[in-house]
């Protein structure tokens, strides 16, 4: 056993030394002296011993043999430098090889990343860090790396200069990048932060969450956009368009369960809010009721179950049927003793007024 567990630690420190081309795509001989080198340097650099990653990397940017190497090697070239606190000549250098190191996205946008990170957290003014993380954005934005340096660019800008200003930038951003897979992210940022803003901030925020399920069908935040404009339809009187909206999410749970996909976290928020909104778009409340109940009967593990049994009570109430609105608050008192809403149904019970 001790054996096995030996020959499993070497197999996991070899891996590194292994898979120094992006994604293990290339594998390169472990006996390659260069490789080795840069393995060390990249190990030295992660593990903040900058000075020694630098010296390091300073050597082997002059031995590269080819332009993902010496993409690679500046990437551990720069990152050491920003780890140093030398800001501006660790963009300094990364400008120098932007153009080469375009043809290895995955490696240079996470390279960049975390350069604009070591800056963020280390330098004196968090602002040095929005260069990169724009980089990132406008030259990589295909990249997983661009969707985390949109939050990053957020906060940085929203802290000095307030959420006028971010949504300013993540517009002009999403000029440059519209077509690419971070350009809905950088509206949604956006969107969300119209909505707080002013009092027409809701309207301005529905058109950029429209934005997004028009141009952005296959985007992973459809239905968050769908869900946002149903909640903001809900508040400014457009009940018809809120029942639309997470009629569309539900449409879209059917046809994922078909073919197997998995149940998003997003279906049973839009199921429950779908009960109240067609409430309110057709006044009658069993049509809020049978929709709560089938909520129910859905998810029968939600927290949200008790919420629901209490609306079916009160719209019971509210419709004159006192007797079925008493049975309903009876079980939910049983059902759901240490709830919230089940411990008011039980000072209900017991003769307090709702």
């Amino acid at each position: 056993m001790r054996r096995t567990r030996e020959n499993g630690l070497a197999l996991l420190v070899a891996i590194p030394a292994l898979c120094a081309l992006e994604a293990c795509g290339a594998l390169v001989p472990r006996t390659d002296p260069f490789v080795d080198e840069l393995v060390k340097a990249q190990s030295l650099q992660a593990e903040r011993y900058y000075a020694e990653a630098l010296s390091m990397s300073e050597d082997l940017l002059k031995r590269a043999r080819n332009e993902e190497e010496a993409c690679r090697v500046t990437m551990v070239l720069a990152r050491s430098r920003a780890g140093l606190g030398q800001y501006a000549r660790a963009l300094d250098t990364f400008a120098r090889l932007s153009d080469k190191c375009r043809r290895f996205p995955m490696a240079s946008a996470r390279g960049l990343y975390e350069m604009g990170v070591l800056i963020a957290e280390h330098a004196a003014d968090r602002l040095d860090a929005l260069p990169v993380f724009r980089a990132v954005v406008t030259r990589f934005p295909n990249e997983p790396a661009a969707k985390r340096c949109v939050i990053w660019i957020r906060d940085i800008i929203r802290e000095r200069f307030g959420p006028a200003s971010v949504i300013t930038e993540l517009r002009e951003m999403y000029r440059e990048v519209a077509r690419s897979s971070v350009g809905p992210y950088l509206v949604f940022e956006a969107a969300l932060l119209e909505e707080a803003l002013d009092a027409d901030g809701p309207f301005r925020a529905l058109s950029l969450y429209r934005l997004i399920i028009e141009r952005h069908p296959d985007s992973a935040l459809v239905d968050d956009a769908q869900f946002r404009s149903a909640r903001i339809s809900l508040d400014i009187g457009l009940a018809w368009d809120a029942v639309a909206f997470l009629k569309a999410i539900m449409a879209r749970r059917e046809t994922s369960l078909l073919f197997g996909s998995y149940d998003s976290s997003m279906y049973p928020k839009a199921m429950f809010l779908l009960a109240e909104a067609l409430y309110k778009a057709t006044g009658n409340p069993d049509d809020a009721i049978r929709q709560y109940r089938h909520f129910i009967a859905t998810y029968t593990d939600s927290l949200k179950r008790d919420d629901a049994w209490f609306r079916i009570y009160e719209l019971l109430g509210e419709s004159g049927r006192k007797n079925d609105a008493r049975k309903v608050l009876v079980s939910l008192a049983r059902d759901f003793p240490l709830s919230e809403k089940g411990r008011e149904a039980r000072r209900i019970l017991d003769g307090g007024k709702k």
